[in-house]
């Protein structure tokens, strides 16, 4: 029941955030009208900052919650803000050249909440990236399939984007340690490397797939 409890709160969040941001940015998004298709002029700035903030605010949140003592069994409620935030994330970029609603990001925070059974029973790091791919991928699919061709090839960008995003981000991390980097620092910019990292792969899929 916690869980489900959780999840209830992560969605709304990552529901409510993009319709509040939606009303506030409404006349940038009307300025946007006009912009190439975004296989044509892919914002790979904007893009690639949008989810390396992003992942360094899910992480230092996901910190904030185990501080907290709010670390939950296989850490749902933590990988659930990770999701609401790189969901968020992708929403504020795309906006502008995706016809999308609050749901991305919800099907995002749902989608990496999956990591947390896999936390809990122990399993290899590299199924529950897979997993968080799978089903990140799965869920928004559903969304990019209405509007851009060629849309089930994000279900695999997603797997491979998260699996190498995660792998590198926690090498990553672990090298900062070894440097000598405080662990709340390199915990936050480890998980903005997955970010990075994750954007990059998504975005070289995203540019491929033509408006329909």
């Amino acid at each position: 029941m916690d869980k489900i409890f959780l999840a209830i709160i992560g969605a709304v969040i990552a529901w409510a955030v993009p319709k509040i941001l939606d009303r506030l940015l409404a006349k940038a998004k009307e300025e946007g009208k006009g912009l190439k298709p975004l296989e044509e002029s892919f914002p790979w700035v904007r893009w690639c900052v949008a989810l390396t903030i992003g992942g360094g605010v899910g992480g230092f949140i996901s910190a904030a919650l185990g501080v907290g003592r709010l670390h939950t069994p296989g850490g749902f409620a933590n990988w659930t803000a990770f999701g609401v935030a790189i969901g968020i994330s992708e929403w504020l970029v795309l906006r502008r050249y995706v016809d999308m609603g609050p749901f991305w990001s919800v099907f995002c925070a749902l989608g990496w909440s999956v990591w947390s059974f896999f936390e809990a029973a122990k399993m290899p790091a590299h199924l529950g990236w897979s997993a968080v791919g799978i089903s990140v991928g799965v869920l928004q699919w559903f969304i990019l399939r209405r509007v851009r061709a060629k849309a089930i090839w994000w279900v695999p960008a997603n797997l491979v984007g998260w699996l190498v995003a995660g792998t590198l981000g926690t090498a990553f991390g672990f090298v900062l340690l070894g440097g000598g980097v405080p662990l709340p620092i390199a915990w936050v910019l480890g998980w903005a490397f997955v970010g990075l990292v994750g954007a990059v792969i998504l975005g070289f899929a995203l540019r491929r797939m033509p408006a329909k």
